[in-house]
């Protein structure tokens, strides 16, 4: 356990020293000094003892702050133990808590051409619980320095602080303010502040602020930030002192605090936006320079797994999926922008659709519903949901869904409006197929949202998407839906909109998928309610999908041993009437076959003789099948008369 200090200008070496010493002696861990130069050649970091003089300057002023720390630590640690042996002379009872040790420091140098990537090594190689970074203004002489602070602070697994020092040279650190919110950052950044005023044996001060609704705001607000000082495992500490103030402005609260003389200030981070801003704006300048200003730091907790986890597959796609340029994201977005939206031109086309996909169902005719599939425009607004869910673009789906809704109960209008003026009594095959999904119309519906995000991203291969359109088979199932409720079976109905269902839910989650590995991300920065209900919308489909893919896989093995189990007793039953067969010598069995007429099994028997067959060989196979076969069977005997006759010459001839 150790605290890493990573320096790359001299202006900050000093008092970046002297912060990470007081992180280093509260967490009672060893401190790591990193200072990081830019070179033209690649190399490994080089450590340089501390007591090693050297001609550098930034390397000076480190030891010089480090042997400045060490003193004045080894100082007040001898003034607290003379003060604690009085006191235990008077009380006769030693001072329970005995003094801080001092860190071990060590100096590391490192030149570069890649610094970010040889920072990031060395991280993973010392695995530091915390990384102290100094941050930087976006002037031209350190535009580079404050790229790669930054780049580090969003992509370290360890607890990062990221420390604007303004005019403070870091030697006393008595009173921290953090701002507190309910957020995990946030409870970091009070659990690191609480160990560092207990070394400086200073206060802490958590502040909120809460809005104003009325009398009892105030008590509101403290009982918020109780709960919050609780979770971070503050409340016995006697060095805590909580403060509420209300108003709606949260940015004007933390300046106004601020400005009440303290040494740092340091706040839990949500998103880089508002690094930026709370460094830059809720501390004016005045407070961060001159003789008694302080210090403004921004903590981020360690990245979860899930984060690291999704950073590693981010990059395994960079290098595996050809990523869009920005010219194909831009049409991209431009066509499902446009062709998302409800428009008359939209209505037409589903109503025509589900017209010709009613025809050909009624007809019995694949081809007519294959034409239908081409005419729906239904995969565009689920394209666009995908769309929006990878990108945050909560417009696009608010568009998309209304479209997706707005097609499905006028194709189901059609629907029914077809099934009522249709000339059938009982459902046709191609009606009756779609009444029955299973899991393997989940895994069609998630390839065709692929197929169709990749096509669709890709210019070149727009040719693909007509056969997407018939896989992807949307209208007929809601077509199948309408002519089944109007002729009243209902069961065909529910597993049609299954079907349905399933083939949206999947066409999203593929679509996404699709356009997450061809680079496609929200916007850097955007706020993080933008995102979570993006991630939370993408997490109900996925587990919708695993809870239908319970019954849709349940009738998938259901069929699967039904056809096992039929034919394993076909053979039986086939054995059983050879050997039946075989007992007349003058009987031959032809051909056997299965099939189904208005849902009943049917078995034809073939037979040929010289003679008449017995008038009670059906009922002799029928009691066969009885005793061979489960269910209700319909036998059906075909007998032949054959004669032989031999081109052979008569031998007595």
């Amino acid at each position: 356990m150790s605290v890493l200090v990573v320096i790359t200008a001299e202006s900050e070496a000093a008092a970046l020293t002297r912060y990470g010493y007081w992180l280093a002696r509260a967490h009672e861990s060893d401190l790591s000094v990193l200072y990081v130069t830019w070179g033209t050649e690649e190399g490994e970091p080089l450590e340089v003892p501390l007591d090693v003089a050297g001609e550098d300057a930034v390397c000076e002023l480190i030891r010089g702050a480090v042997d400045e720390m060490h003193e004045s630590a080894g100082a007040k640690a001898a003034a607290s133990a003379a003060s604690a042996a009085d006191v235990g002379a008077a009380d006769e009872s030693p001072d329970p808590s005995p003094p801080l040790a001092l860190p071990t420091v060590r100096l590391h140098s490192l030149v570069h051409r890649r610094r970010r990537n040889a920072v990031m090594r060395r991280i993973k190689a010392d695995k530091p619980s915390i990384l102290l970074l100094g941050h930087h203004r976006r002037h031209k002489q350190d535009r580079a320095d404050a790229l790669l602070t930054l780049k580090l602070f969003e992509a370290a697994p360890c607890t990062t602080i990221l420390l604007r020092p303004g005019d403070s040279d870091g030697r006393v650190v008595e009173n921290v303010l953090v701002p507190a919110d309910r957020n995990r950052n946030s409870e970091q950044a009070l659990r690191v502040a609480s160990r560092v005023v207990r070394c400086s044996h200073g206060r802490l001060y958590p502040f909120h602020v809460g809005a104003d609704m009325g009398d009892l705001s105030e008590e509101v607000g403290s009982k918020v930030l109780d709960r919050i000082v609780r979770r971070a495992g503050l409340a016995e500490q006697e060095q805590v002192s909580t403060r509420v103030v209300l108003g709606d402005d949260v940015e004007e609260a933390i300046r106004e605090e601020a400005a009440e003389g303290y040494d740092l200030v340091l706040l839990g981070s949500s998103d880089m936006r508002s690094i930026r801003r709370r460094l830059f704006k809720s501390v004016p300048d005045h407070l961060l320079s001159g003789p008694t200003s302080l210090a403004v730091a921004v903590v981020r907790g360690s990245r979860p797994l899930h984060d690291i986890l999704t950073e590693r597959f981010e990059r395994l796609l960079h290098l595996k999926v050809p990523q869009l340029g920005r010219s194909g994201r831009i049409e991209l977005f431009e066509e499902l922008q446009t062709k998302s939206r409800w428009s008359f031109d939209f209505l037409t086309l589903i109503c025509l659709s589900t017209a010709l996909a009613a025809l050909g169902l009624i007809q019995n005719s694949t081809a007519v519903v294959i034409g239908a599939m081409l005419v729906a425009p239904l995969m565009t607004p689920l394209l666009g949901c995908g769309l929006a869910l990878v990108q945050g673009n909560l417009p696009l789906i608010r568009e998309s869904t209304r479209s997706i809704l707005y097609g499905y109960f006028s194709a189901l209008a059609i629907g029914v409006l077809m099934g009522f003026l249709a000339p059938i009594e009982k459902l046709t095959p191609e009606l009756l197929a779609r009444g029955g999904p299973t899991l393997l119309d989940m895994g069609v519906g998630f390839l065709s949202g692929l197929a169709a995000s990749y096509c669709l991203a890709r210019p070149g291969l727009s040719s693909a998407l007509a056969g997407v359109a018939i896989a992807a088979a949307l209208v007929p199932p809601i077509a199948t839906t309408g002519i089944s409720i109007a002729l009243g079976n209902f069961e065909v109905a529910r597993g049609s909109s299954l079907l349905l269902g399933v083939n949206v839910v999947a066409i999203i989650l593929g679509a996404a998928f699709s356009f997450y590995a061809a680079g496609i991300r929200g916007r850097r920065g955007a706020s993080r309610s933008r995102a979570l209900w993006a991630r939370r919308t993408l997490l109900v489909l996925v587990l919708l999908v695993a809870i239908l893919a319970i019954p849709l896989g349940s009738v998938l093995v259901s069929r699967a041993l039904k056809s096992r189990a039929r034919s394993v007793v076909s053979e039986t039953f086939l054995n059983e009437v050879r050997e039946f067969v075989a007992a007349d010598s003058d009987v031959r069995l032809i051909g056997f076959r299965r099939l189904a007429e208005d849902g009943q099994t049917v078995i034809e028997i073939d037979v040929a003789a010289t003679h008449d067959t017995s008038p009670t060989l059906a009922d002799d196979l029928t009691e066969i099948a009885r005793r061979s076969l489960d269910g209700p069977v319909m036998i059906r005997v075909f007998a032949r008369t054959y004669v032989e006759r031999s081109t052979r010459p008569d031998s007595r001839k």
